[in-house]
């Protein structure tokens, strides 16, 4: 099972009471289409999450506009930004050489119909992501160089 490396964005931060705190996110490189999105790797997403930037621009089945929850019919925004659902194909790249290109994996999600304040370009891959293809993700802490190092798990 080929593996793909985490990249861990850090930001380091001082708080107003000179507290220094660190926060970090997981990304891999995805490329939909000729696109080529940093996609955050989110384990608090239940479903993935690709921005109006990247959606407009991907060929995709569309699922819907709404769903049903607990027999209740809901709309599909995202942090008040109305959504698609749909599915659509994405392959993952290796890092830093980008030169290895696994896939394609099944991409199921809401795709942004219109631009996000602070989230554009991006894709966020969510655990339906991770169980839809199978995929294992591994974190773990360490002293350094980094706070954090991980992986992706691939099929076959």
């Amino acid at each position: 099972m080929p593996d793909i490396p985490l990249d861990f964005r850090e930001k380091h931060l001082t708080t107003d009471q000179n507290d220094e705190l660190w926060s970090c996110r997981p990304f891999v490189v995805g490329e939909i289409g000729f696109l080529r999105p940093l996609c955050l790797i989110d384990t608090t997403a239940p479903f993935s999450i690709v921005s109006h930037s990247v959606a407009k621009h991907v060929k995709w089945t569309p699922l819907g506009s709404r769903a049903k929850i607990d027999g209740k019919s809901v709309s599909l925004d995202w942090q008040g930004v109305p959504c698609q659902l749909g599915e659509t194909e994405i392959y993952l790249l290796e890092q830093p050489k980008g030169t290895k290109r696994l896939g394609p994996f099944i991409l199921t999600g809401k795709l942004a119909q219109a631009p996000h304040a602070a989230f554009e370009n991006h894709v966020i891959l969510g655990m339906n992501f991770l169980a839809d293809n199978n995929i294992g993700l591994t974190i773990y802490g360490r002293s350094s160089p980094g706070l954090l190092v991980g992986w992706l798990s691939l099929p076959g």
